[in-house]
């Protein structure tokens, strides 16, 4: 009830990493968490998006254009939309990705 931290599992796929970069919420049951994970030491980075559904982090499809390092940065909720603007790096180059919601 707000009075500390709890430690919550995510759903990252990564063996070796999964790592968040950015968060963003409309409400206590629709937030969207965005990063990189990998499988291995030497495997290259992959986007990361999972959402909180109130109750669990659930895993999110998020393309990884390139076969390089491909990593989302930030997060940003666009409530006249029903979605999410993420934005990041894929080998180098800019990267977008727009998640919309549906229901």
């Amino acid at each position: 009830s707000g009075s500390r931290w709890l430690r919550l599992p995510s759903a990252g796929p990564g063996q070796d990493l999964n790592e968040f970069h950015d968060v963003a919420a409309e409400s206590a049951t629709n937030a969207w968490a965005v990063g990189y994970w990998r499988s291995t030491a030497r495997a290259p980075f992959r986007t990361l998006a999972e959402y909180w559904d109130g109750s669990a982090w659930k895993l999110a499809s998020s393309p990884s254009p390139t076969s390089g390092d491909d990593d989302l940065s930030g997060i940003a909720a666009i409530p006249a939309a029903r979605g999410y603007l993420a934005v990041g790096e894929a080998s180098g180059h800019v990267l977008v990705e727009s998640y919309c919601l549906t229901g």
